[in-house]
C-alpha cells in the first residue's frame, strides 16, 4: 500500500497533479531558489488537493500557495542580492 493511501488520502488525478505542480515554473526563473520554493509549494499543494475540502476551496488554496511561493522566492532573491551584491551586479 502506498503512503498516501495508508494515511487515508486519495490518489490524485493527472489534472490535479498538474495543478499542484504549477509553482515548479519558478525553477525556470529562479534556479535552485525557485526550485526549493516551487517544490515546497508542490508538496503543500498535493496535501491540500488530497484533502476532503470542497473542490473550489482546494483549487483556490493551490493557487494561493503558488503565489505565496513566488513571494517567498522574490524576497529570497532580494535578500541574496543584498547580501551578495557583486554576484547580482550587471556586467
Amino acid at each position: 500500500m502506498s503512503e498516501p493511501e495508508s494515511q487515508g488520502r486519495r490518489k490524485l488525478s493527472t489534472l490535479e497533479q498538474v495543478v499542484c505542480a504549477w509553482p515548479l515554473v519558478l525553477i525556470a526563473v529562479g534556479g535552485a531558489v525557485g526550485g526549493a520554493c516551487g517544490g515546497a509549494a508542490w508538496v503543500i499543494n498535493t496535501r491540500i488537493m488530497a484533502s476532503s475540502m470542497s473542490a473550489p476551496l482546494r483549487y483556490g488554496l493551490v493557487v494561493l500557495t503558488g503565489l505565496a511561493a513566488g513571494g517567498v522566492w522574490f524576497i529570497a532573491v532580494l535578500l541574496l542580492a543584498t547580501l551578495f551584491p557583486t554576484v547580482f551586479a550587471p556586467r
